[in-house]
C-alpha cells in the first residue's frame, strides 16, 4: 500500500462511505453499500480513476483510454480501501470494535 497516494485512498473511502445506505434486505435491515455504487457500472477501474481525477494516458488507437498501469493502479485501491477505512475510523474508536471482519492483509 505504500505507492499508493493517500489522498486517492480519502477520495475513494470518501465516496465509499457517502454512498451507505440502509436496505430493507432482511428482518431489520442491513446498513451497506448498494454493490454499483460508487463504483460498478462496466468499468469499475475507469469509475476509480474518475473519481481520483486522473485523466487517461493511453490510446488504443481510437483515441484516449485508460492505461494498464491506470488499470492496475486503480484495483490496488480498490482492494486497499476497506482497510484504509478500517484502519482510519474503526481501529482508532476509543470503545474498539467487536468484529473486524475487515480483510486487513
Amino acid at each position: 500500500m505504500s505507492y499508493l497516494k493517500k489522498e486517492d485512498l480519502e477520495k475513494l473511502a470518501i465516496d465509499v462511505l457517502a454512498h451507505l445506505q440502509r436496505n430493507h434486505d432482511c428482518e431489520y435491515g442491513s446498513i451497506g453499500t448498494d454493490c454499483k455504487r460508487p463504483f460498478g457500472n462496466s468499468d469499475v477501474e475507469g469509475d476509480i480513476l474518475e473519481i481520483i481525477g486522473q485523466e487517461p494516458s493511453g490510446d488504443d488507437g481510437e483515441g484516449p483510454c485508460w492505461s494498464s498501469s491506470q488499470r492496475e493502479y486503480a484495483a490496488a485501491l480498490y482492494d486497499a480501501v476497506p482497510k484504509f477505512i478500517y484502519e482510519r475510523y474503526v481501529r482508532s474508536y476509543p470503545r474498539g470494535c467487536h468484529h473486524n471482519n475487515w480483510n486487513t492483509k
